[in-house]
């Protein structure tokens, strides 16, 4: 019975030296870097980047790029009675504008209306 622990015992030092070289890259991650938005796109030949779930607002132009981030939805409250909201809920809300483009503006929901977060950063 006891011999089938003998592989496990031999090879438990492997492990654990490769699991302590492991580092974790989620943290820069995080938040996507100009020069990844620029290669997208470039690759994809848009003018306007949205994305979102880094939990940071963002709408600027850098280059020739509109960037948005909606920021992030999840349902996280400072109490346990969920009446204090840690994130405001904001989306990016994209609409015809004239000479048959679209113009794009970050928004968030408050008392049930919307409104625009920076309006100064539309390009």
């Amino acid at each position: 019975f006891f011999w089938a622990f003998i592989p496990l015992f031999l090879l438990l030092p492997f492990f654990l030296f490769y699991s302590k070289s492991i580092t974790s890259l989620v943290s820069s991650y995080k938040e996507p870097d100009d020069r990844v938005l620029a290669m997208a796109s470039a690759i994809t030949k848009v003018n306007r980047i949205v994305y979102g779930h880094t939990h940071h607002t963002r709408h600027e132009i850098i280059g020739s790029v509109e960037h948005l981030n909606s920021g992030c939805w999840s349902p996280a409250f400072l109490d346990v009675e969920c009446t204090k909201p840690i994130d405001q809920k904001t989306f990016v809300w994209i609409s015809p504008a004239e000479n048959n483009s679209r113009q794009a503006e970050l928004c968030k929901f408050v008392d049930g209306k919307s409104e625009v977060v920076n309006p100064s950063a539309r390009g």
